[in-house]
Protein backbone atom coordinates (compact mmCIF):
# COMPACT_ATOMS: atom_id res chain seq x y z
CA UNK A 1 0.00 0.00 0.00
CA UNK A 2 1.31 3.57 -0.93
CA UNK A 3 0.19 6.53 0.74
CA UNK A 4 -0.08 9.73 -1.83
CA UNK A 5 0.30 13.05 -0.01
CA UNK A 6 -0.27 16.37 -1.81
CA UNK A 7 2.67 18.28 -3.48
CA UNK A 8 0.77 21.02 -3.64
CA UNK A 9 0.50 22.41 -0.52
CA UNK A 10 1.06 26.03 -0.91
CA UNK A 11 -0.53 26.37 -3.89
CA UNK A 12 -3.73 25.25 -2.63
CA UNK A 13 -3.55 27.51 0.63
CA UNK A 14 -3.51 30.42 -1.88
CA UNK A 15 -6.07 28.97 -4.03
CA UNK A 16 -8.45 28.37 -0.98
CA UNK A 17 -7.66 31.87 0.35
CA UNK A 18 -9.00 33.69 -2.59
CA UNK A 19 -12.49 31.87 -2.44
CA UNK A 20 -13.23 33.06 1.10
CA UNK A 21 -15.88 35.44 1.42
CA UNK A 22 -14.60 36.19 4.91
CA UNK A 23 -13.22 39.63 4.54
CA UNK A 24 -10.50 39.01 7.30
CA UNK A 25 -9.65 35.44 6.38
CA UNK A 26 -5.75 35.57 5.81
CA UNK A 27 -4.60 35.32 2.28
CA UNK A 28 -1.72 33.14 1.18
CA UNK A 29 1.17 34.50 -0.67
CA UNK A 30 0.98 33.01 -4.61
CA UNK A 31 3.39 30.64 -5.24
CA UNK A 32 6.28 31.44 -7.56
CA UNK A 33 7.68 29.05 -10.34
CA UNK A 34 11.38 28.25 -9.19
CA UNK A 35 13.49 29.45 -12.13
CA UNK A 36 15.12 26.72 -14.03
CA UNK A 37 18.49 26.61 -16.42
CA UNK A 38 15.81 25.00 -18.89
CA UNK A 39 13.39 28.20 -19.38
CA UNK A 40 15.27 29.35 -21.82
CA UNK A 41 14.66 26.25 -24.17
CA UNK A 42 11.06 25.72 -23.94
CA UNK A 43 10.47 29.83 -24.05
CA UNK A 44 12.29 28.89 -27.51
CA UNK A 45 10.19 25.37 -28.36
CA UNK A 46 7.02 27.22 -27.61
CA UNK A 47 8.07 30.21 -29.82
CA UNK A 48 8.95 28.01 -32.64
CA UNK A 49 5.32 26.31 -32.16
CA UNK A 50 7.10 22.46 -31.85
CA UNK A 51 4.79 20.09 -31.75
CA UNK A 52 4.34 18.84 -28.21
CA UNK A 53 6.67 21.81 -26.92
CA UNK A 54 4.10 22.06 -23.57
CA UNK A 55 4.66 18.35 -22.94
CA UNK A 56 8.19 18.44 -23.68
CA UNK A 57 8.47 21.75 -21.43
CA UNK A 58 6.41 19.62 -18.64
CA UNK A 59 8.35 16.72 -18.78
CA UNK A 60 11.93 18.64 -18.37
CA UNK A 61 11.04 20.80 -15.64
CA UNK A 62 9.53 17.57 -13.67
CA UNK A 63 13.13 16.73 -13.26
CA UNK A 64 15.38 17.45 -10.50
CA UNK A 65 17.26 20.59 -10.15
CA UNK A 66 20.49 18.96 -10.91
CA UNK A 67 19.17 16.99 -13.35
CA UNK A 68 17.83 20.23 -15.06
CA UNK A 69 20.93 22.05 -14.78
CA UNK A 70 22.70 18.88 -15.88
CA UNK A 71 20.33 18.82 -19.24
CA UNK A 72 20.43 22.06 -19.87
CA UNK A 73 24.58 21.74 -20.73
CA UNK A 74 23.93 19.22 -23.14
CA UNK A 75 24.00 20.81 -26.38
CA UNK A 76 27.25 23.08 -25.36
CA UNK A 77 28.86 19.59 -24.06
CA UNK A 78 28.49 18.44 -27.80
CA UNK A 79 29.77 21.46 -29.15
CA UNK A 80 32.51 21.61 -27.06
CA UNK A 81 33.87 17.87 -27.78
CA UNK A 82 33.33 17.87 -31.59
CA UNK A 83 34.31 14.02 -33.20
CA UNK A 84 37.37 13.89 -34.41
CA UNK A 85 36.08 12.23 -37.36
CA UNK A 86 34.44 15.18 -38.46
CA UNK A 87 31.10 13.54 -37.79
CA UNK A 88 28.21 15.11 -35.95
CA UNK A 89 27.57 13.99 -31.99
CA UNK A 90 24.65 13.00 -30.45
CA UNK A 91 23.37 12.37 -26.83
CA UNK A 92 20.20 10.17 -26.38
CA UNK A 93 18.10 10.60 -22.78
CA UNK A 94 14.65 8.73 -22.18
CA UNK A 95 12.27 10.08 -19.37
CA UNK A 96 10.01 7.72 -18.30
CA UNK A 97 9.03 9.24 -14.69
CA UNK A 98 5.30 7.84 -14.66
CA UNK A 99 4.81 4.13 -14.68
CA UNK A 100 2.46 4.41 -18.18
CA UNK A 101 5.27 4.05 -21.29
CA UNK A 102 2.48 5.96 -23.19
CA UNK A 103 3.62 9.05 -21.02
CA UNK A 104 7.35 8.73 -21.77
CA UNK A 105 10.01 10.76 -23.84
CA UNK A 106 12.77 10.42 -25.96
CA UNK A 107 15.13 13.28 -26.07
CA UNK A 108 17.57 13.57 -28.68
CA UNK A 109 20.33 15.79 -28.40
CA UNK A 110 22.58 16.21 -31.69
CA UNK A 111 25.00 18.57 -33.92
CA UNK A 112 25.36 18.89 -36.94
CA UNK A 113 29.20 19.96 -38.51
CA UNK A 114 29.65 22.34 -41.41
CA UNK A 115 30.40 19.73 -44.20
CA UNK A 116 26.89 18.16 -43.70
CA UNK A 117 23.96 19.47 -45.37
CA UNK A 118 20.91 20.49 -43.18
CA UNK A 119 18.65 18.02 -45.25
CA UNK A 120 20.53 15.12 -44.96
CA UNK A 121 21.41 15.68 -41.39
CA UNK A 122 17.39 16.39 -40.78
CA UNK A 123 16.95 12.58 -42.20
CA UNK A 124 19.43 10.88 -40.44
CA UNK A 125 18.11 11.86 -37.11
CA UNK A 126 14.49 11.50 -38.17
CA UNK A 127 15.54 8.21 -39.00
CA UNK A 128 17.34 7.59 -35.62
CA UNK A 129 14.40 9.16 -33.49
CA UNK A 130 11.86 6.77 -34.86
CA UNK A 131 13.99 3.61 -34.48
CA UNK A 132 15.27 4.43 -31.33
CA UNK A 133 11.39 4.73 -30.11
CA UNK A 134 10.39 1.76 -31.74
CA UNK A 135 13.49 -0.35 -29.49
CA UNK A 136 12.76 1.23 -26.35
CA UNK A 137 8.59 1.43 -26.61
CA UNK A 138 8.21 5.47 -26.45
CA UNK A 139 5.81 6.79 -27.97
CA UNK A 140 6.63 10.21 -28.21
CA UNK A 141 10.90 11.86 -29.04
CA UNK A 142 12.30 15.10 -30.35
CA UNK A 143 15.52 16.12 -31.63
CA UNK A 144 17.36 18.98 -30.91
CA UNK A 145 20.08 19.67 -33.27
CA UNK A 146 22.84 22.23 -33.13
CA UNK A 147 24.92 23.64 -36.04
CA UNK A 148 28.66 23.08 -35.00
CA UNK A 149 29.72 26.17 -36.59
CA UNK A 150 27.33 29.06 -35.19
CA UNK A 151 26.60 26.75 -32.17
CA UNK A 152 22.51 27.70 -32.77
CA UNK A 153 19.69 25.29 -32.33
CA UNK A 154 18.60 24.96 -35.80
CA UNK A 155 16.07 22.26 -35.79
CA UNK A 156 13.93 19.95 -33.25
CA UNK A 157 11.94 17.65 -34.89
CA UNK A 158 9.28 15.97 -33.18
CA UNK A 159 7.62 11.87 -34.15
CA UNK A 160 5.10 10.79 -32.69
CA UNK A 161 5.08 7.52 -34.75
CA UNK A 162 3.56 4.48 -33.11
CA UNK A 163 3.21 2.20 -35.64
CA UNK A 164 5.47 -0.84 -37.18
CA UNK A 165 9.09 0.49 -39.19
CA UNK A 166 9.62 0.21 -42.30
CA UNK A 167 11.74 -1.84 -44.15
CA UNK A 168 14.83 0.66 -43.82
CA UNK A 169 14.62 1.74 -40.31
CA UNK A 170 13.42 -1.82 -39.55
CA UNK A 171 17.14 -2.64 -40.92
CA UNK A 172 19.08 -0.11 -39.19
CA UNK A 173 17.76 -1.46 -35.87
CA UNK A 174 20.63 -4.20 -35.22
CA UNK A 175 22.63 -0.95 -35.36
CA UNK A 176 21.56 0.66 -32.37
CA UNK A 177 22.85 0.14 -28.73
CA UNK A 178 20.53 -2.34 -27.08
CA UNK A 179 17.76 -1.13 -24.88
CA UNK A 180 19.41 -3.03 -21.78
CA UNK A 181 22.07 -0.06 -22.46
CA UNK A 182 19.69 2.13 -20.80
CA UNK A 183 18.15 0.12 -18.27
CA UNK A 184 18.89 2.44 -15.60
CA UNK A 185 17.13 5.14 -17.33
CA UNK A 186 13.74 3.82 -18.26
CA UNK A 187 10.84 2.24 -15.97
CA UNK A 188 10.76 -1.46 -16.29
CA UNK A 189 7.32 -1.29 -18.06
CA UNK A 190 9.54 0.33 -20.81
CA UNK A 191 11.37 -2.61 -21.03
CA UNK A 192 9.36 -5.40 -20.83
CA UNK A 193 7.37 -3.31 -23.49
CA UNK A 194 10.57 -2.99 -25.53
CA UNK A 195 11.43 -6.76 -25.26
CA UNK A 196 8.51 -7.80 -27.16
CA UNK A 197 8.50 -4.73 -30.30
CA UNK A 198 7.95 -6.05 -33.56
CA UNK A 199 10.76 -6.16 -35.25
CA UNK A 200 13.65 -5.94 -32.96
CA UNK A 201 16.61 -8.56 -34.27
CA UNK A 202 16.95 -10.86 -31.28
CA UNK A 203 20.08 -12.61 -32.45
CA UNK A 204 22.99 -10.80 -30.37
CA UNK A 205 24.28 -7.15 -31.56
CA UNK A 206 27.85 -6.57 -32.89
CA UNK A 207 29.36 -3.34 -32.08
CA UNK A 208 26.54 -1.13 -31.99
CA UNK A 209 26.80 2.54 -32.94
CA UNK A 210 23.99 4.14 -31.06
Amino acid sequence: MTFLTSRTDALDRWFHSGQRDDATARSAPKPTMVPSPLAPLIDDLQSRNVTGWLSIGATLLSLATASQHKTARHGDELLDNPSPSGRGRSLTVPVTDGTDPEQGWLFVWATRPARQHPDDAEKDLRGYLRAKKHQLGLPRGVVFLYDEPTRTLVGVFYDGHTGPLDATLTASLHTLLPATYMQRSIHPNVKRLSQGTKGTPKRKMQRPKR
